[in-house]
């Protein structure tokens, strides 16, 4: 199993993990290096809420109540032929509607 785990390096060129690790020696490590200045103490977690946020707002209901219509006419719409019941090759036992 493959496990990320973020980590700083210090001044003195240490690796410092960013939470507790669980670590097996024996075990391969890929070691990648970003080239961005770690985030300062919570920077993530406030980073990672505003999108969250950002889904809940009302102006981008519109957008997608207009798709979700259009696709909705497309499926249902006057040229869906209608289909005989001959066309059932396996009912639905569970079905109330006839």
């Amino acid at each position: 199993m493959i496990r990320t785990y973020e980590a700083t390096i210090d001044e003195k060129g240490n690796i410092r993990f960013l939470t507790p690790a669980r670590l097996v020696a024996g075990r391969r490590v890929l070691v990648t290096i970003l080239d961005e200045p770690a985030a300062k103490s919570g920077e993530t977690a406030l980073l990672s809420e505003e999108p969250i946020i950002d889904w809940n707002r009302s102006e981008d209901d519109t957008p997608w109540l207009r798709l979700s219509t259009q696709g909705l006419s497309t499926a249902y719409g006057g040229s869906e032929p209608d289909y005989p019941l001959t066309a059932i090759k396996e009912p639905n036992p569970a079905y109330e509607g006839g």
